[in-house]
């Protein structure tokens, strides 16, 4: 029975396997881009994106700055190969979120007050439906045959989380008294909407929690959210949900400090959870004060951790930095991709390059990018993908079967390019910090619109 967590426990023991843990497998340094390129010379803002049926990308951004705020949102239609643009599917508004589905449920996103829902095949959008007054979306998520929204009701202070069938026929309500509420996830295998977030448990501990609802609003479970009888010092928030293709619920979290409750079972705090770890870059030892990521597979029936692992930096004095994690996806390998933003530094970060171009001296912000095989046992890729004084988030990731794409809000400098039709020379102020602009990577087996019967059977 764990009754307590030193800051230092890990200390000593870890310095002592540092010698093995460098002979490793460890991230691959060449990363293997097939199109790297920004969507727009002028700023934009990226939200998310999803492939379509026919192998074509669905990518929402926002656009038309004024006074460094969007004031137009998109939903474009693109060549996964050539970015070409396709088709516009929607403009209106600003988004606020996108989400990719699973299965045969395309793609949604919502405005401040308005559902969007993409057809089975996400080539047209299917629908567009008003929010209940006086709410204003936080996030969407869609599944076969259900949508869930998690939005702000000003009136009582409180978040809500809704589910809806695809016509737009509301299911259940739940009104929740959580702190913050930052992620909505649905699986129609068992039912349930899954809400991640934290609530302020005291003056100076803020502590992650998951839900597991049933369809009819009630809670199933709810890991995390009590410290048992151990001692946390560190915050923890719950950020992403994922419920994937293979029907697996993954969640992404960050911990500000590395004696938090990610160390302990989420449904027994007296123990210590089942983590897998192999070298200093997932392991949360001399830190200080500084945010971490964590990333976990849950039991979507109990909430049970099946797998989880940390993710930081590392200054060149080996003390741990910043790591966030912004986007999960799971490909048809099982392996896990995780968007998000890492500081000073990622594993091997002097050697990477992508498709053979060197990936230019830290400036201060990497866009982050990592693979990692379903056991979590080693890290496939790992990498930042800037240019002259880069900096950005990776905001969004998507994986169907053995193609993937990710998106990169680029706040300063330039990204590298490959095959690009705009590249960062095509911009027209990367300087400025006021205003994003919007870059897309594609890798894998992506296919090419131009190789495509009408009925998305590959010529």
């Amino acid at each position: 029975m764990l009754k307590s967590i030193s800051p230092d426990r890990c200390f000593t023991s870890a310095l002592a396997v540092l010698l093995g843990w460098l002979s490793l497998a460890h991230a691959g340094d060449d990363f293997p881009l097939e199109l790297g390129t920004y969507l727009d010379t002028e700023p934009a803002e990226p939200i998310g994106l999803a492939f379509a049926g026919d192998g074509s990308l669905v990518v929402g951004i926002n656009s038309d700055f004024v006074d460094g705020n969007p004031s137009s949102g998109s939903i474009l239609r693109l060549d996964a190969v050539t970015a070409e643009l396709l088709d516009t599917l929607w403009s209106g508004s600003p988004l606020v979120d996108f989400a990719g589905g699973s299965g045969t449920s395309s793609w949604a996103a919502v405005t401040a007050n308005m559902r969007l829902l993409g057809n089975t095949d996400g080539l047209m959008l299917e629908s567009e439906l008003p929010l209940p007054g006086g709410h204003s979306a936080e996030a969407i998520a869609v599944c076969p045959g259900h949508v869930a929204v998690l939005s702000f009701d000003s009136g009582v202070s409180d978040y809500v989380a809704r589910l809806y069938t695809r016509a737009g026929s509301e299911i259940f309500d739940s009104q929740r008294t959580d702190t913050q509420v930052a992620d909505i996830a649905c699986d129609p295998t068992t039912e349930r909407v899954f809400l991640t977030g934290y609530n302020q448990v005291s003056a100076n501990l803020q502590l992650v929690f998951v839900d597991g609802l049933s369809y009819q609003g009630t809670s199933d479970w709810r890991a995390y959210g009590t410290t048992g009888n151990i001692t946390v010092i560190a915050d923890t928030r719950g950020r992403i949900l994922r419920r994937t293709d293979q029907g697996t619920l993954w969640f992404g979290g960050s911990a500000n400090g590395g004696q938090n409750a990610f160390q302990v079972d989420p449904l027994n705090p007296n123990m210590n959870a089942l983590l897998n770890s192999f070298d200093q870059y997932n392991q949360p030892f001399n830190l200080g004060s500084v945010n971490i990521a964590f990333y976990g597979q849950l039991d979507p029936e109990t909430g049970a951790l099946i797998n989880g692992q940390f993710q930081l930096a590392r200054l060149s004095s080996g003390r741990g930095n910043t790591v966030r994690i912004n986007a999960l996806d799971v490909d048809n390998a099982g392996s896990l991709h995780v968007g998000g933003t890492s500081f000073a530094s990622m594993a091997n970060r002097d050697s990477l390059s992508v498709q053979g171009q060197t990936v230019a001296p830290y400036a201060g912000r990497d866009p982050s990018l990592m693979v990692v095989p379903d056991d979590l046992g080693s890290r496939t890729y790992w990498t930042s993908f800037i240019d002259a004084n880069g900096q950005g988030d990776v905001i969004a990731v998507a994986a169907a079967g053995d193609q993937y794409a990710f998106l990169i809000e680029n706040v300063q400098g330039t990204m590298l390019t490959v095959n690009a039709p705009i590249s960062g020379n095509d911009l027209l102020d990367s300087d400025t910090t006021d205003t994003p602009y919007a870059w897309l990577g594609t890798w894998g087996n992506v296919i090419s619109s131009d190789l495509l019967f009408a009925d998305s059977f590959e010529l």
